[in-house]
């Protein structure tokens, strides 16, 4: 590794037998296609907060079910991030004016947020303040100091009003400003500044009203077939976002994108991949073909069969959907961190999946072992009086100490946090003192995390260790201005086979069963 920039490097070693996002709050961050919203990350905290940005549950889109069930089952934050065509256009809207005896020119151009036919469905109305017009009552004239309120309309409703709206740069009311850093729907590409000695006249005033309508077009979504770059350039978009993040690509099975993932992931070395099983993946036989040419990697997980909930958007018989899992198990990652923390395997009956009330494959128990053995899927299984829950905590990875969820997740936890905790020795005179005092910071950090359950050892002194002295700083790093820290940890495995066995004793013999 190559120490160019100053900073904190945190790199993970080999396992040794025995040897800033806290836990709890790990975000979500889901990448996938939908009828509008941004196609950078957008941080959503709430369900409302995302059909405000993206628009209510479509049935011809996944994203929104997947964040719907993230919310429904404990998740507290996510990245959304909308993919489409790189040809898709955005939907533009212009207002014009006209100098006396002048040919017309804009006023202004309006953009939807972002690309796409859905802006074709915007319509504005703007109602201008006509004591802020010249000669408002004979034939008014908008100039720079005029001020005007903005309703913007979607299909016909009202979702947004802006008041007190001015083209003049300098006021804090300025209309590129307001609906930059507010606005939903639309932002300006184009503001003309009209000097008061030059006033124009509105295209399409309704003098009567002081309004005008204007509509967009032009939009489009580009080709319906969304190629492999834009799936990636929406995982890189969050090389911004700093800290561990959970990853779900919704409604994305190819392994062409998955694997890519996977290596970007692995780089990025403090986030994890969940991974959705197809729709139509309804027997063993499909469930393995769906993940046979999955990169063995501990950065990814992969979760199925696809699960059956009731549809918000239908009534009666109707209202039941086949749904990607990757939502609602992104959603009980959290609640189980929140609850027990990062070595506590999120599966189990105690954590039963919401908003669910069936599978679209009936497994049977041979089926979902050698699923798990052999394919490293985690199955879901519905338990009679529980519901529906998560049957496995497998990474990708085979015959490594890091194929289980817990390991990866707690090596991420343990690389964040550590990386964060070291952050104040930038700078600091590299000495014994300097050692001495991340040696404890970073001591009292992991004996916490061990009095949590997050480290195997009866006492602290089995479950780490913490080196950083003059047996790991030469001179020579010293030299460089680097200093070395050595951190070994016992992590936990996860309880996945219990096997009891029984014996009867019946008149001094004994008649002994395993279950």
């Amino acid at each position: 590794m190559a120490y160019e920039r100053p900073g904190v490097y945190v790199k993970e070693a080999a396992f040794t037998t025995n040897i800033s996002n806290a836990t709890g709050a790990t975000p979500g961050a889901f990448i996938g296609l939908s009828a509008r919203g941004p196609i950078t990350p957008v941080l959503v905290t709430t369900w409302s907060q995302y059909k405000n940005v993206f628009g209510n549950l479509e049935n011809t889109y996944d994203l929104g079910y997947a964040v719907y069930h993230f919310f429904a089952n404990g998740g507290q934050a996510c990245y959304v991030t909308r993919v489409i065509d790189p040809t898709a256009v955005t939907a533009v809207s212009v207002v014009q004016g006209t100098p006396t005896g002048g040919s017309a020119a804009t006023l202004w151009a309006l953009n939807a947020k972002s690309p796409g036919v859905w802006g074709n469905s915007l319509t504005i109305n703007y109602v201008f303040d006509s004591d802020t017009l010249t000669t408002p009552t004979s034939a008014p004239m908008f100039n720079n100091a005029s001020t005007f309120s903005m309703s913007v309309l979607l299909s016909g409703l009202e979702v947004e009003l802006w008041t007190g709206l001015s083209t003049d740069p300098s006021s804090n009311r300025f209309m590129t400003t307001i609906l930059s850093l507010y606005s939903n729907y639309v932002s300006t590409s184009s503001v003309a500044t009209v000097a008061s000695g030059t006033p124009l006249a509105i295209l399409g005033l309704d003098i009567a009203d002081m309004d005008v309508s204007g509509t967009f077009a032009s939009g489009t979504d580009g080709s319906e077939s969304i190629d492999a770059s834009s799936w990636a350039v929406a995982v890189e978009a969050h090389d911004l976002v700093k800290g561990s993040l959970l990853f779900n690509l919704v409604n994305q099975t190819s392994s062409t994108v998955i694997n890519a993932t996977i290596a970007t992931l692995t780089v990025r070395g403090d986030s994890f991949l969940i991974v959705d099983t197809p729709k139509t993946a309804t027997t063993k036989a499909a469930l393995v073909s769906a993940v046979t040419s999955y990169t063995a990697s501990s950065y990814a997980a992969v979760y199925g069969p696809a699960l059956k909930m009731f549809d918000p958007t239908k009534t009666g018989a109707a209202a039941v959907r086949d749904t990607f899992c990757g939502g609602a198990v992104v959603g009980a990652f959290v609640r189980s961190e929140v609850e027990r923390g990062v070595s506590k395997a999120p599966a189990g009956y105690g954590l039963d999946i919401r908003n669910v009330f069936g599978i679209v494959a009936n497994l049977t128990e041979t089926e979902q072992g050698a699923l798990y053995k052999d394919q490293q899927l985690n199955t879901f299984t519905i338990v009679p009086g529980v519901g529906v829950i998560i049957n496995g905590s497998r990474t990708l990875a085979r015959n490594t100490k890091d194929k289980f969820v817990t390991v990866r997740r707690s090596l991420n936890f343990l690389k964040t946090t550590t990386k964060n905790a070291t952050t104040f020795a930038l700078f600091e005179p590299n000495d014994e003192r300097l050692w001495s005092t991340i040696s404890v910071k970073l001591s009292a950090m992991l004996t916490t995390f061990w009095g949590t359950g997050g480290l195997k050892g009866n006492t602290a002194g089995d479950a780490f260790y913490v080196v950083c002295s003059s047996v790991n700083n030469t001179v020579t790093s010293i030299d460089d201005g680097i200093v070395n820290i050595e951190i070994g940890v016992a992590l936990q495995s996860p309880a996945e086979f219990i096997v009891i066995s029984i014996s009867q004793w019946t008149g001094g013999s004994t008649v002994t069963t395993s279950i």
